[in-house]
């Protein structure tokens, strides 16, 4: 049992071309995906580079940024339902919905127990909740 710790798994086969190559494949508007084709490898792979080699990241988050100008400059070309579902699949939009629970006058909400309530109160809030 004496000898050397292996920590698992194959070589990895990153080099310096591949932040290179994945810039090429995303900014061409491909995703991790074709970064993964590009680079020889898969998408889970592509993920493990952008968390161990931070010129690697760097190289994804500008192609993604080339990716997402290209999008905007093919937006003529396509149809407003189209365009705005590819943005959101490929560069992270979002419907944005605000909620806000108040109370009264946009003030906070009023909370008392019902044990603390007299029984006239109680009796003018369930009189007013028929209304």
């Amino acid at each position: 049992m004496d000898g050397p710790i292996l920590s698992g798994g194959r070589p990895t086969i990153y080099d310096d071309t591949m932040p290179d190559r994945a810039f090429r494949a995303i900014a061409d508007g491909r995703g991790i995906a074709g970064a993964a084709v590009e680079c020889e490898t898969c998408k889970r792979t592509i993920y493990n580079w952008m968390d161990q080699h931070p010129e690697f990241l760097h190289a994804v988050k500008r192609a993604e940024a080339h990716a997402e100008e290209l999008l905007f400059k093919k937006h003529a070309e396509m149809s407003p339902a189209s365009w705005i579902f590819t943005m959101k699949n490929r560069c992270d939009w979002v419907d944005k919905r605000e909620t806000a629970l108040t109370g009264a006058n946009g003030g906070p909400i009023e909370y008392r127990h019902v044990q603390e309530m007299s029984d006239d109160e109680l009796l003018r809030i369930a009189s007013e909740s028929g209304e």
